[in-house]
């Protein structure tokens, strides 16, 4: 891994978070500052953001398994701007450190800060599971957090057994992926999508249905949901 901004401040109170009488205090402020609440607009703000990696060092990026092209990667072009790197990468190594109840405890605390009705965490706005312990620790999550949060993910990583999940709502951007709950599949244009495939009300709306506020993605029964390229001509 490069250079990370703000790395060693954090390795620091990683290791303050371990040695502490009330680790679950200390690991409540880290996870507070590599949480996010809403997305400018398209995720509503019951829905908090965590990233198990970057986009930039996905291991599904630029390959055959992701169904954009490197240059099409929105997660990865929105790490151009200022400390978005740094921040993604800074969330692998919290990730890397928390046990699934330590985690699950410390973002409930978090939620409960907020002035909104948190109700919902999404896993991995960009990048992707990197092996099976990540595939259990976020269903381990899923399970410690239910029936009050609800836990979602988008996967391309089909070497993973996802058949292992059962709480974690799993969305495959990766037609491979039989275990998912259901397809979430980018298209050029939309004129391809199926007769009986849904459209991202966010997208169809541009904007004006949020995330969490539509829950195609969240809930475990919903069909295939398709999307239009960010990138493609209207």
């Amino acid at each position: 891994m490069e250079e990370v901004n703000g790395i060693h401040e954090l390795r620091a109170r990683i290791r303050d978070a371990e040695a502490a009488v009330n680790p679950l205090t200390e690991w409540t402020e880290i996870l507070n500052d590599h949480l996010n609440f809403g997305n400018n607009g398209k995720l509503s703000d019951q829905i908090g953001v965590f990233n198990f990696n970057s986009a930039t060092d996905c291991l599904n990026l630029g390959t055959d398994r992701c169904q954009v092209s490197e240059g099409d990667c929105y997660a990865k072009n929105n790490e151009r701007f200022p400390n978005a790197l740094s921040y993604r990468r800074r969330q692998e190594i919290v990730w890397d450190h928390l046990d699934p109840a330590t985690f699950a405890d410390a973002f409930d605390r978090v939620a409960r800060r907020k002035r909104t009705d948190v109700s919902i965490l999404r896993l991995s706005q960009s990048g992707d599971f990197r092996n099976r312990h990540d595939v259990l620790k976020a269903e381990a999550i899923a399970n410690i957090l239910a029936p009050q949060y609800d836990v979602y993910t988008y996967t391309a990583s089909s070497w993973l057994p996802f058949d292992e999940t059962d709480t974690l709502t799993v969305n495959a951007s990766n037609p491979n992926i039989d275990s998912a709950d259901r397809r979430f599949v980018v298209v050029d244009d939309v004129e391809s999508i199926p007769e009986d495939g849904i459209r991202c009300p966010e997208d169809l709306s541009d904007g004006e249905v949020e995330c969490g506020q539509c829950r195609l993605c969240i809930d475990k029964d919903a069909g295939n949901v398709y999307i239009q390229n960010l990138y493609a001509d209207d």
